[in-house]
């Protein structure tokens, strides 16, 4: 029996030499023995008739070590054998973000996936044995059944040992999965918190889409609903930058999808607004504006929304005359589209009512934004972020018309909303709270209640 310990031990000390002593090489192989109850010294002939083959495929330029290629082969083989949903689910994994993939999202985008993970998404008992596997050959980690981590050196991997068109059905997968799954609306703050668990995986998926120039209007779509989750968060720079991929995805031929690209420099040109780029932000909403009215007509409600936009950032610009024509031309499409009680009259009347604030019509611009919040009441509810913009806005046009309560009381409605959907420090809340100290009071003791 010492004898059979010996032999172990140096079987031990042997593999850890072959394998570098790399730790996640050797928790696979300790799994892999484990699993398939081999003796160390069993699996050290494995890997060594194994090894030549894998670093006869390497090209040097892998940023995984050798050891662990020839590791995972050896363990994806098995596992691919043992249970096909589980290899499908690593591959598919390998496009997404390394940490925390959500595995309920498979069933969103069922439509996308490999067949044998398809039919094991739509069985949650089934899809837990599948990453159950991965977890048992040290493959992935899964947290309380629903949540999969992988090491990256594993994702790698996994991609490397696809075919060329293998890899592009996962990327296709991945991004059409994240694009079904990523559920951000912003008149909806309840798909805030979602989203922003899925944002890495979204925009992991995305790239590996674009490196592959796999479903490209796909990818586009979906990195336009991230920048626009990453603008109502004031991460500026990278809704930017996301919008700019998309947009570099579907310009090389924009007449095949302008609806697509309309969009986007519409969304586009928001950002650049934000960041008080006001010429690029015109630049971007005069053409989304020219490609919307090709393709829906002059009196379309996706033509309004471009108007409306286009208001806005020639009011910044000081243009009011151009401004005022833009929001009544939007206006009239939206009332004869909607009706007077839908959100995006709400919206044109909200920025009607700051024009005419800046141009002292008090009492008109009172009266369009107490209109358009008791739209947003209507349709979005209380807490909506809209109605806080509207209230913080009303605030500001009753201080100037010496109403100091009134005004408070809209500071203080705003602020509450904005703390609990955007945070503290949120661009919008922080603009609530200077407003609130210009009347003579922080405000912060109503807020904090």
């Amino acid at each position: 029996m010492e004898r059979g310990k010996t032999q172990e031990r140096e079987a031990a000390a042997a593999l850890a030499e072959a394998l570098g002593n790399l730790p996640l090489a050797l928790e696979q192989a300790a799994a892999y023995a484990t699993q398939a109850r081999l003796s160390l010294a069993e699996y050290l002939e494995l890997f060594r008739a194994c090894e030549p083959e894998v670093a006869a495929r390497l090209t040097g330029d892998e940023e995984y070590p050798a050891a662990l290629a020839a590791v995972f082969d050896i363990t994806f083989a098995r596992v691919r054998t043992e249970s096909p949903a589980a290899a499908d689910l690593l591959t598919l994994c390998a496009f997404l973000a390394p940490d925390e993939v959500p595995l309920e999202m498979l069933k969103e985008g069922a439509g996308h996936l490999p067949p044998a993970l398809a039919e094991a998404s739509a069985d949650p008992e089934a899809l837990a044995a599948s990453a159950a596997v991965l977890q048992n050959y040290s493959l992935a980690r899964v947290r309380g059944g629903s949540f999969l981590t992988l090491h990256h050196f594993i994702q790698a991997a996994a991609r490397d040992r696809l075919s060329e068109d293998d890899r592009k059905n996962r990327a296709a997968a991945a991004v059409q999965l994240m694009y079904a799954a990523f559920p951000f609306d912003s008149t909806k703050p309840q798909t805030w918190p979602p989203s922003a668990r899925l944002l890495p995986h979204a925009l992991t998926a995305a790239e590996h889409a674009r490196e592959l120039k796999v479903s490209e209007e796909a990818t586009a779509s979906l990195l336009n609903q991230a920048g626009l989750y990453l603008q109502i968060k004031a991460e500026l720079a990278k809704a930017r930058a996301t919008f700019e991929q998309a947009l570099e995805i579907m310009s090389p031929d924009v007449s095949a999808e302008p609806r697509t690209v309309s969009a986007l420099l519409n969304n586009l040109g928001i950002v650049l607004q934000d960041m008080s780029d006001f010429d690029g932000a015109q630049a971007n909403y005069e053409r989304s504006l020219v490609i919307a009215e090709a393709v829906y007509g002059p009196d379309h409600p996706e033509v309004a929304t471009r108007l409306n936009n286009l208001g806005d950032v020639l009011n910044d610009m000081g243009d009011f005359g151009g401004a005022r024509a833009n929001y009544e031309r939007a206006l009239v499409i939206y009332e004869t589209h909607y009706g007077g009680d839908d959100p995006q009259v709400a919206t044109c009347l909200s920025n009607l009512g700051d024009l005419l604030r800046l141009q002292d019509d008090l009492e008109g611009a009172r009266e369009r934004l107490e209109r358009a919040i008791a739209i947003d009441k209507a349709t979005s509810g209380p807490n909506n972020p809209n109605v806080a913009v509207r209230l913080n806005n009303l605030g500001t046009v009753l201080a100037e018309q010496g109403d100091l309560n009134g005004a408070r009381e809209n500071f203080e409605g705003a602020l509450r909303i904005f703390r609990e959907l955007l945070g503290e420090n949120h661009p919008l809340t922080l603009l609530a709270k200077s407003n609130l100290a210009t009347l003579g009071g922080q405000g912060e003791g109503e807020g904090e209640s």
